[in-house]
């Protein structure tokens, strides 16, 4: 009866996953994104956070587009033998000004003072010509910047610059969650608390607030993370 337990806690916690101390980096996936993106010709990062944990993989990781020609979601998987895996991420599009003689472009600006922690809409911006004497990231489409969370006050007038916005998340960090740990037949659920910020599909890590025990999850929901490994 023992060893059929100790299988069982096996399969739950182990299972097709990876230990936590072999993880991958978002920063891993962002530098991937970017090098893959100036190969096709394209000014993309990936808009995830660099500290969040993947799973690890020995082989390069590819990337592609998730639909055939749309490049707002891309597709990054790992052909690790036997560890194989992938995930779904967002994009964000940046345009970069390396001229240093002035020249007029359509720049995203904010029509109205837009407090910290707005949801930003559609009738908060505009594009409006500026100069390029704004050296550095900017945005030149107001489908990238509509949905985005104001996570500094700004102006009225204001160009809006990527590192002044962040996602609206599915699940945010410190928000209680439940977690479901799956197998075969078996489903155990647990109250938790996510550790970080994270959209559908997207990998966090969370702690069950019961044992202490820090896991990296799947967000499935609003409210469910299912459980992928430990971290020890």
């Amino acid at each position: 009866m023992k060893i059929i337990i100790i299988s069982l806690c096996v399969t739950i916690f182990t299972h097709g996953l990876v230990l936590a101390n072999e993880i991958t980096r978002g920063d891993k996936i962002i530098a991937t994104v970017e090098t893959w993106a100036e190969a096709q010709g394209l000014d993309l990062s990936a808009d995830i956070n660099g500290r969040r944990a993947y799973p690890a993989c020995n082989q390069a990781l590819s990337v592609e587009p998730r639909y055939m020609g749309d490049y707002n979601t891309l597709k990054i998987s790992c052909d690790d033998f036997g560890a194989e895996w992938d995930i779904n991420i967002s994009t964000r599009k940046l345009s970069r000004n390396t001229n240093t003689a002035h020249t007029n472009m359509a720049v995203v600006i904010a029509t109205t003072s837009l407090p910290k922690g707005t949801v930003i809409r559609d009738k908060d911006i505009e594009l409006k010509i500026g100069s390029n004497k704004n050296n550095g990231q900017y945005f030149n489409e107001l489908d990238d910047v509509i949905g985005r969370r104001a996570q500094r006050a700004i102006n009225a007038n204001q160009m809006i610059k990527p590192q002044y916005l962040t996602s609206v998340w599915m699940v945010e960090k410190d928000q209680s969650v439940i977690l479901v740990n799956k197998s075969e037949r078996i489903q155990v659920e647990a109250m938790g608390t996510a550790l970080e910020n994270g959209n559908f599909g997207d990998r966090i890590r969370v702690i069950n607030n019961k044992s202490g025990q820090k896991l990296l999850g799947k967000v499935e929901s609003e409210k469910k993370i299912q459980i992928i490994s430990k971290i020890n």
